[in-house]
């Protein structure tokens, strides 16, 4: 059967075609059944089967619908991807882009992320069988982009690290959406060049560290110097999914990957006491399995497996600014002092929202590569200020939120909600400290 054949055909009955999107979107495709699309459509299972033979040609129908859809949004902007010459220009082309498919059907987003999570063998099959998407067609002009200033390595980096904040389960397309995509180019095109070239000039010695919970502020490509056994870098686990999976299962003896199948096991394997980390079995993603995840929560995940290794050092690096702040407020105010108990956790960043709980455990490397503990007196005053809200909502539930200080929106939490607090947080910057 034609590619469009197939696409037509899924097309021709809405009810089937919102089925099999809901169907593809919410679950891999191992997991996905045709059964539940023909059930949930009240298509008639005959004529399903008589116009697609295979799981495989209805899946194939709903990715190229989803990828031309794509291919149009671009084009009816009137440009050509072979004339694009600007990294910066590509990567707001490509988001913008991201999100006008969002408006269009939020779905459509969940599916591309599902796409991406499933291994490089399955996303090779699906490449044979699907068109091109949009998003290959940017990748493949990035890298042409690339290699005329990047080694191999560099641009492998770059585009890795690009398609992983694409992809992120976390982006909030309706707040500060904008604010995502630029850190996303700063960090990308600002920092990373510089930092590659150099990478094993930049180091630390984490017995310079003294508190178990630190946020490390240093330019990009910053390394600890350790033996290699005793420390983890949870971007490579995140960066190397498939081989992490592969890991954890053949380690803990477990088939489904969930925080708490890792917690249980992990503390059934161990002579010493891990009792603590039960507390995390309270988290309301603690059962559900890897792939569904958010960011936040397989980094949650992945250095509670690595504190149940024993791991001496334990590094997230380079993801925080991924995650949006409230998150980011979770992880350190609630998450970080239970797993490092046991293990050293470092937060390994050029950019932190400064929450007061983590003040004291902040460290930067100067410009002469000493880490040196952050002193009041060396935060700069005029730095971005952003609005905290405490408040009560509907149900009497005491809520925080941030919000940039001229968002339109605090008008209406100042309307319509019991106030407790407003507060002001600050970003700061390793540029600012060195």
């Amino acid at each position: 059967m034609k590619i469009n054949d197939r696409t037509y055909l899924l097309r021709q009955n809405e009810e089937l075609f919102i089925a099999t999107l809901q169907e593809f979107s919410l679950k891999s495709y191992v997991l996905a059944s045709t059964n539940e699309i023909i059930k949930k459509s009240n298509y008639n299972k005959g004529s399903f089967y008589y116009r697609f033979k295979t799981k495989d040609d209805i899946y194939f129908a709903l990715i190229d619908y989803v990828y031309t859809t794509q291919i149009s949004l671009f084009n009816n902007q009137n440009f050509k991807v072979n004339n694009l010459v600007s990294l910066e220009e590509i990567i707001r082309l490509m988001f913008e882009q991201l999100k006008q498919l969002y408006i269009i059907d939020n779905r459509y987003i969940d599916l591309l992320n599902m796409i991406y999570i499933e291994s490089v063998q399955f996303n090779d099959y699906i490449r044979q069988n699907c068109i091109e998407s949009q998003l290959e067609r940017f990748i493949m002009r990035l890298e042409i982009i690339l290699r005329r200033s990047y080694s191999q390595l560099e641009t492998e980096i770059f585009l890795d690290l690009l398609t992983f904040a694409y992809h992120n389960k976390n982006i909030d397309f309706n707040n500060n959406y904008d604010e995502y995509v630029e850190n996303v180019i700063k960090f990308l095109i600002t920092g990373h060049k510089k930092a590659t070239t150099n990478l094993s000039k930049a180091e630390f010695d984490f017995d310079d560290i003294e508190n178990n919970f630190t946020v490390l502020l240093s330019k990009y490509g910053t390394l600890a110097t350790s033996d290699s056994e005793n420390i983890v870098y949870i971007s490579r686990m995140i960066t190397d999914q498939q081989e992490s999976i592969k890991e954890i299962k053949d380690k803990l003896k477990i088939q489904k990957i969930t925080l708490e199948n890792i917690i249980r096991s992990g503390i059934k394997k161990n002579l010493q006491d891990y009792e603590h980390l039960l507390d995390l079995l309270s988290l309301d993603y603690a059962q559900i399995s890897y792939h569904n995840l958010t960011n936040l929560q397989k980094i949650i995940l992945l250095t509670t497996y690595n504190v149940l290794l024993g791991k001496e050092m334990i590094i997230v690096d380079y993801q925080i600014k991924f995650i949006y702040f409230n998150d980011t407020k979770v992880l350190f105010n609630e998450i970080a002092p239970i797993l490092c108990k046991t293990s050293k956790i470092v937060v390994l960043e050029e950019v932190i929202n400064l929450i007061p709980s983590i003040y004291k455990n902040i460290y930067y490397i100067n410009a002469v590569g000493i880490i040196k503990k952050l002193q009041n007196s060396e935060v700069v005053v005029d730095l971005i200020k952003d609005i905290v809200i405490d408040y009560y909502d509907e149900q009497d539930n005491l809520k925080t939120e941030y919000f940039a200080r001229k968002d339109p929106i605090i008008l209406t939490y100042l309307k319509d909600y019991k106030i407790i607090n407003i507060n002001t947080y600050t970003r700061l910057s390793i540029d600012d400290l060195i």
